[in-house]
């Protein structure tokens, strides 16, 4: 995908999220439309185990800050994301995980590790999911369009959006292939 395709498509999905009354699931620019962020609070939810292995519960509201860049290397969007807890602070790839419910694991060479990478516009250390979970999406997704929109829709069950947010981000939008 060329860059001004992926402008392009990021332009609907943000003109689309934002035009739509009470949206829940908005779209924002990023630096100099370069990527596109999505920002969900999460009110409560499990308990995260720390570095020593002990429960902490006082981490909400926590924000969940999704980012779809475009990789330069591969032509392709990428989507990236953070999670910060109640006081802004950053969490650590072994406290996503056991957010996510995903295995952690520190060898990065294995599929099942989340990836450390980072991110060409804010140079920061983003968390990608591993390759493994990223099936095809469901039976229902599969007549969206935009490349954009059907590439976030195969993560959207491991990154704690709500079917109703689901049902926004797939409303059809033009697209260029």
């Amino acid at each position: 995908m060329k860059l001004e395709d992926f402008i392009c498509n990021c332009f609907w999905m943000v003109n689309d999220s934002s035009a739509r009354p009470h949206a829940k699931a908005v779209w924002l620019w990023g630096d100099e439309r370069r990527f596109i962020r999505l920002k969900k609070v999460v009110s409560t939810g499990p308990p995260i185990i720390n570095l020593y292995g002990f429960l902490v519960y006082r981490m909400y509201p926590m924000v969940y800050q999704y980012d779809v860049v475009w990789d330069s290397i591969t032509r392709n969007p990428k989507l990236l994301f953070n999670i910060y807890d109640c006081e802004g602070t950053r969490l650590k790839m072994q406290s996503v995980c056991s957010l996510l419910g995903i295995k952690y694991n520190i060898d990065a060479d294995d599929d099942d590790s989340l990836d450390v990478e980072l991110h060409p516009i804010l140079n920061m250390s983003y968390y990608c999911l591993p390759r493994k979970l990223l099936a095809q999406p469901n039976g229902q997704w599969l007549d969206i369009k935009n490349p954009i929109l059907r590439y976030l829709l195969k993560y959207t069950s491991f990154t704690n959006l709500t079917q109703e947010e689901l049902l926004e981000l797939s409303d059809e939008s033009p697209y260029i292939e």
